[in-house]
């Protein structure tokens, strides 16, 4: 795959340029999310890039353990920057629907969004639960269908509840820019994992991107 022609044509199709529009700054409850989505607006540009990546379970090696060819290090290079977007936007797309049901106030400069999500409105956590399994419901089907193609061992992987991606989602942004390793459950950013290998696919969801689409339907100004 061309990554310079391809892959920009690939976050094209999947999400269009399209004329932002202009933020009434007198709406604070709106300007201060607003600004949140448009920056996680870009980030999801850049991970729509990395869904033009071939599936492939490779091992994760850190320098000097092991041997990988080539296309395993491409791989895996490109599916590490879209797991670590991936938390990136979830963590704006939170801090958004924060500042959005809180009239346009700041979320502090942490990174805890399982904190953040707790204090949303009963319906929005709800909503937000629903599509969280829904996109789920997708990685349990390319399990099974690896273990109907490859054997019941070949995958062992178990996926994260939306309270333990949300955990998850503090460590990533914090140390994956420094130590990157996948442990513990399956969080849906675009891989899956089980032990020391990860699966990477461009036909698995991203929960990420789905949840910064309900964030911009809920903050718009016509719901």
């Amino acid at each position: 795959m061309n990554y310079e022609t391809d892959g920009w044509a690939a976050a094209e199709s999947f999400m269009p340029i399209q004329p932002q529009k202009d933020i009434d700054m007198g709406k604070n409850n709106k300007s201060h999310a607003m600004r949140l989505l448009e920056s996680a607006r870009y980030f999801k540009r850049v991970s729509a890039l990395m869904q033009g990546i071939r599936g492939k379970r490779v091992v994760i090696a850190l320098p000097g353990e092991g041997k990988e060819d080539a296309e395993d290090r491409s791989i895996r290079d490109f599916g590490m920057v879209r797991v670590y977007l991936y938390a990136v936007i979830v963590e704006l797309s939170i801090k958004a629907i924060w500042s959005f049901e809180n009239q346009g106030q700041e979320p502090k400069h942490h990174h805890d969004v399982s904190a953040l999500f707790r204090q949303l409105n009963k319906e929005t956590r709800d909503r937000i639960k629903d599509l969280y399994i829904a996109v789920c419901s997708a990685y349990h089907n390319a399990v099974f269908a690896g273990m109907h193609q490859h054997g019941k061992d070949s995958m062992q992987v178990e996926m994260a509840m939306l309270e333990e991606a949300l955990t998850w989602n503090k460590t990533a942004v914090k140390d994956y820019k420094y130590d990157f390793e996948l442990d513990g459950r399956t969080v849906p950013c675009g891989a899956m994992w089980d032990g020391e290998t990860v699966w990477f696919g461009a036909a698995l969801p991203d929960f990420s991107h789905d949840l910064l689409d309900f964030a911009g339907k809920l903050t718009s100004a016509d719901h």
